[in-house]
C-alpha cells in the first residue's frame, strides 16, 4: 500500500512534499516538518507515524486514510481541513487549531490534546 521509500533520504521526502500538490501512498514516518506551509495539499493513504509537526500550516488540506499514529503536533494550523478515515492513535496535539474542519470517521484513541 505504501511506497517503499526506505531508500529515500529525508531530502527526497521533503522534495516530494514541496513539489507535489497531491500525494498517494507515501511513507513519511518519522519525518520532522517544522515551519512548513503545506496548505491546500492532498494526502491519500500516506503514513506520518512518529512524525513531528511544529508550526506547520495545513490550512485547506485534504487527508484520506492517513496514519498519524504517535505523531506530535505543536502550534499547528489545520483550519478548513477535510480529514476522513484517518488514524490519530496516541497523538499529542498542543496549541493547534482545527477551526472549520471536517473530521469524519477518524480514530483518536489515546489522543492527548491541550489548548486545541
Amino acid at each position: 500500500m505504501f511506497t517503499h521509500n526506505r531508500d529515500f533520504g529525508t531530502n527526497d521526502l521533503y522534495g516530494i512534499i514541496d513539489a507535489s500538490e497531491s500525494m498517494h501512498s507515501v511513507d513519511f514516518s518519522e519525518i520532522d516538518l517544522r515551519g512548513k506551509d503545506l496548505s491546500g495539499k492532498s494526502f491519500t493513504a500516506c503514513r506520518f507515524t512518529h512524525a513531528v509537526f511544529q508550526d506547520v500550516k495545513f490550512d485547506g488540506c485534504r487527508f484520506r486514510m492517513c496514519f498519524f499514529d504517535f505523531a506530535r503536533f505543536a502550534h499547528c494550523s489545520l483550519k478548513r481541513t477535510d480529514i476522513q478515515f484517518s488514524s490519530f492513535g496516541g497523538v499529542h496535539i498542543s496549541d493547534s487549531s482545527f477551526e472549520n474542519s471536517d473530521l469524519l470517521h477518524d480514530n483518536f484513541n489515546g489522543l492527548l490534546a491541550g489548548n486545541t
